[in-house]
């Protein structure tokens, strides 16, 4: 029923999107400039704090929602360490900040957190990384932003639990998609190198590069705020034949800005604009 639904919202979206295509193919038409190189992801399915969105971010009909969209290349969803090992999609620290529960996700066992849903229109339920159906990553890409902190009780999440269950879920040995690991803890980055995962570290300044790959030849990537990133910034870390991912993309004005510095991917939080503007 939950892809049903999906795709009859996204059915609705692709009607009212045909003059929207239309439109790109128009206006692209008169663009000077060539953005194909640069993928779209959404950020945390349709975007954070996206008024406009549908579903509610990192919720499963958001996820497939946004990877229903032409033009839509792979999604990054936020993900975090229950008490019973499994892993369940979620942006905030503590669960009282969006749905019905309260704690945090570490603290709770799978069986409560079954129950939790947002306090949206909607009233999605709280989703697990597993219920995402693989097929429909197929030629895509999905990075998996890895909370490594319990608020609640001020411990660090045990990254071995972590890397057992993506590599039970299949993610270090994905077929057809691309999986990116992204971590914020200089101790997560060898363990998932290790284990065979590619890895890419979210980062401040330039500092932080240059700290990383001194000490972590082997990443993949980096991931950096839009407003912390120049072209030129972009310019160097491609220079050291790694990827950078730029995020905190919420409008036709930073999504120009955004694709101006050619980074090799943006995590947009308006996925539909970004797509207007790239193309």
């Amino acid at each position: 029923m939950l892809v049903h639904s999906v795709f009859t919202d996204q059915l609705e979206f692709s009607m009212r999107g045909s003059l929207f295509f239309i439109a790109l193919i128009v206006f692209g038409c008169n663009k000077t400039e060539n953005f194909e190189n640069i993928q779209l992801f959404g950020h945390a399915g349709t975007g954070l704090e996206n008024v406009s969105s549908v579903y509610h971010d990192n919720t499963l009909e958001s996820v497939l929602f946004a990877l229903s969209m032409q033009g839509c290349e792979g999604v990054e969803v936020d993900v975090h360490l229950s008490a019973s090992g499994d892993l369940w999609l979620f942006h905030d620290a503590k669960l009282e900040t969006e749905t019905n529960l309260s704690g945090c996700i570490p603290d709770l066992f799978d069986e409560v957190l079954s129950t939790g849903k947002y306090s949206t229109l909607h009233q999605e339920k709280l989703a697990k990384l597993s219920d995402i159906d693989t097929a429909f990553l197929q030629g895509k890409s999905i990075v998996l932003d890895l909370r490594h902190y319990n608020e609640c009780v001020g411990e660090y999440v045990n990254v071995a639990q972590i890397i057992d269950r993506l590599v039970d879920l299949g993610y270090a040995s994905s077929s057809g998609y691309n999986v990116l690991v992204n971590v914020s803890r200089y101790e997560w980055i060898q363990p998932f190198i290790d284990a065979n995962f590619d890895v890419v570290m979210s980062i401040y300044s330039m500092s932080e590069f240059n700290t990383c790959e001194n000490a972590y030849p082997d990443l993949y990537g980096y991931i950096m705020k839009n407003s912390d990133v120049t072209k030129e910034n972009v310019a160097t870390v491609h220079q050291s034949a790694k990827k950078l991912f730029i995020f905190e993309v919420r409008s036709p004005k930073m999504t120009r800005e955004a694709l101006r510095k050619s980074p090799d991917a943006i995590l947009s939080d308006d996925l539909r604009t970004a797509i207007i503007e790239k193309y």
